[in-house]
């Protein structure tokens, strides 16, 4: 699953984090709480002012969803297998909050090379392009995970359960890439 631009997704086009925030923790299953207080995502507040919208746009990777999309995920998950941060999203100057209404998700289940087959399709340094999932080395009943191998850059991998029930709700911005799988 990854959040693009298309329809009336809005884009982040700054933000403010503290130095002693690592947002690596947000790619690795590590549980972090919250954010910290001083983290501000500003976006750009023209073109929506007479928008509604359900996902946020970042260069940082983070998938950043509405309420209305994260009370269907939370319908369908296991409450250890994610965790749905709440960030406010602000006006481009950082002053005032436009939206309060939105999450961050935080897989906490990563898996690393075991579940990637070796059939993958792979550039000669080793980066990924094509991955083929182990289907036999996934558990059962994990709709929602990380791929933490380097070569994979990170992939939020969920499966039909989680892309029908946030297909079923009518929005922008979040795009769905099959993954292949071996069995």
């Amino acid at each position: 699953m990854v959040a693009t631009t298309r329809g009336t997704a809005a884009f982040v086009d700054h933000s403010v984090l503290p130095d002693d925030f690592f947002t690596i923790h947000l790619h690795q299953g590590i549980k972090i709480d919250h954010f910290p207080t001083e983290c501000k995502l500003m976006i750009e507040t023209e073109p929506l002012k007479k928008m509604d919208f359900d996902v946020a746009v970042n260069g940082m990777s983070w998938i950043i969803i509405s309420k209305r999309l994260a009370e269907t995920l939370k319908k369908v998950l296991y409450p250890n297998d994610v965790e749905l941060l709440p960030i406010p999203l602000y006006d481009q100057k950082g002053e005032k909050v436009i939206r309060d209404d939105f999450y961050v998700i935080n897989a906490l289940k990563t898996f690393g090379r075991s579940i990637i087959s070796n059939k993958s399709v792979a550039l000669k340094s080793g980066f990924i392009l094509n991955t083929i999932l182990i289907e036999k080395n996934i558990p059962k009943n994990i709709h929602i995970f990380r791929i933490k191998a380097e070569q994979c850059a990170n992939k939020l991998v969920v499966d039909n359960v989680v892309r029908k029930a946030l297909c079923s709700q009518p929005h922008d911005g979040l795009s769905f890439i099959p993954i292949e799988a071996e069995y």
